[in-house]
């Protein structure tokens, strides 16, 4: 009789995981839909969820590693994103898994603009700010009038990421030592420390 016990609670406690297990692809397949509908340059099947199965901060490198790979189409510089904004770009991949360089890693580099004024620029990962969680927008010009809390969203520039994904807030703005131009602290949508189910971009009209 205990045995037998034991045995539905076994049972019952797959079934409860099974529940979460649905109601969370669920309520990813949900932004995906969302997604898709703020952003028309890609279809629903252009996306590919995954999960976050390793971290790696480290004193210059901020990376995240996900549970899908080249099995699943995924390539080298695949924009990752959540329903609220950008998480980084593939970096490396295996048949398996996939590491992913953060918003907020020195070697970031995409091209941005500001959401309000249209005003474009770099976004970048920047060693000081990395430690706050922030990263930068450079080569501002000083009367773009670029205010705090402005919006930053990717520009599509180069073909390599898609346009309009969200990045993050202006936080404040630094005259750049040349003297020539300001950059903006960017505060990010998403907290790479924090997220854990993400959405892979594979492709989208207008990729390079």
């Amino acid at each position: 009789e205990n045995k037998e016990l034991k045995s539905q609670l076994r049972e019952l406690e797959q079934q409860v995981r099974d529940a979460d297990v649905a109601v969370r692809e669920n309520e990813q397949l949900r932004k995906m839909l969302n997604i898709k509908e703020k952003n028309p340059s890609y279809n629903a099947s252009d996306l590919e969820m995954a999960e976050v199965i390793a971290r790696s901060p480290g004193e210059w490198a901020t990376t995240i590693s996900l549970d899908k790979g080249s099995a699943q189409g995924v390539e080298v510089n695949d924009l990752v994103c959540t329903e609220d904004g950008m998480v980084g770009y593939v970096s490396l991949v295996t048949p398996t898994y996939c590491d992913v360089t953060t918003v907020v890693d020195i070697n970031l580099q995409a091209g941005a603009l500001i959401t309000r004024t249209r005003e474009v620029g770099i976004a970048e990962g920047d060693y000081a700010l990395m430690k706050e969680g922030n990263l930068r927008m450079s080569y501002l010009d000083p009367d773009s009038g670029v205010v705090i809390g402005d919006t930053v969203e990717t520009s599509g520039r180069g073909g390599v990421f898609p346009k309009g994904i969200m990045i993050g807030t202006v936080e404040r703005i630094v005259p750049e030592e040349n003297g020539i131009s300001n950059y903006a602290v960017i505060k990010p949508f998403v907290d790479v420390e924090k997220v854990t189910g993400v959405f892979i971009i594979k492709s989208f009209r207008g990729a390079d």
